[in-house]
């Protein structure tokens, strides 16, 4: 943005255009997938947790478990 390169833009429409893009990487993956609904995908569980400790999987993934566990500290691994 110093250079001129890219348009220069404000906290708010960063934080904006970074909520667009999630959200339309997550409904592509989702659709890939054949959930047609968030509602059918929240709680399925469809997925492993490789390298995150329990501490971690508990803050970010609560209701998940991890069968190798990993990486613990979440104090030091959010910040």
């Amino acid at each position: 943005m110093r250079n001129g390169k890219m348009p220069t833009v404000s906290i708010e429409q960063a934080q904006n255009n970074y909520t667009k893009a999630v959200k339309a990487g997550l409904l592509k993956i989702l659709s890939k997938m054949g959930i047609s609904l968030l509602s059918s995908y929240c709680g399925a569980q469809i997925f492993e947790i490789y390298g995150l400790g329990k501490e971690v999987v508990d803050l970010a993934f609560k209701g998940s478990m991890s069968k190798i566990g990993g990486l613990n500290g979440t104090s030091s691994f959010w910040k």
